[in-house]
């Protein structure tokens, strides 16, 4: 029956999906979001399609749906994912970028976003990193690990410790680096696959940061 063809469409995304038919499984779920049944809703199908753009090759098909899932959803994670992997599509102009900043940056402010603040900031770095800022990326860093030291249930701390001491390894900040490194969780899963090369690299800050002391 026709009234049953967007959840069959529905069935297909999930099938080509499973396959990573980005393509194909984008086709389908946009044929399917009136299933919706409340905004709520709409928003994860829109979130998930404009991700399916992106990893299909069409930023600007993923950019039209990123923004319609930021004016339909009411959970604050999903609207900064959607802020930031939209400011880091493609085809994005600088001042795309310098705009999706200050969106970020404006959220920090707000009461809604209380306890998100680590995310927001760890969002505006990466943002400042599409920019090339390296600075600007490092400050917002440094935020993004201070709000995550005080709020226990943070997911984003490892994540920015990790980066923060990334960069400050390219800069040759060798003693912030090793805190940044000292501070990781090697027991979080997200960081499983690649415990053993923070171990090796935070092993070898610590010796530099010994030099480092000999030395003055």
């Amino acid at each position: 029956p026709k009234r049953l063809h967007p959840q069959l469409d529905e069935i297909l995304s999930y099938s080509f999906y499973n396959k990573q038919i980005w393509d194909s499984s984008a086709f389908y779920l946009k044929k399917s979001l009136s299933v919706a049944k409340n905004p709520a809703q709409l928003a994860r199908k829109e979130y998930l399609l404009a991700q399916l753009y992106s990893l299909s090759g069409k930023p600007d098909d993923a950019s039209v749906y990123f923004q319609r899932a930021k004016k339909h959803t009411n959970d604050p994670l999903m609207l900064i994912h959607a802020r930031l992997n939209d400011a880091l599509l493609a085809n994005k102009t600088l001042s795309n970028t310098d705009e999706s900043l200050n969106e970020l940056l404006k959220l920090t402010k707000k009461e809604r976003f209380d306890g998100y603040e680590d995310l927001l900031f760890f969002a505006a770095a990466d943002v400042a990193l599409q920019k090339k800022d390296t600075m600007l990326a490092f400050s917002y860093l440094e935020k993004s690990t201070r709000y995550a030291q005080k709020n226990p249930e943070s997911t984003t701390r490892n994540k920015a410790f990790l980066k923060y001491g990334q960069l400050a390894l390219y800069q040759k900040n060798y003693r912030l680096a090793a805190g940044c490194y000292d501070s990781l969780n090697l027991q979080d899963p997200q960081l499983s696959q690649d415990a053993a090369s923070i171990e090796k690299t935070k092993n070898i800050l610590v010796e530099l940061v010994k030099q480092q002391d000999i030395v003055i």
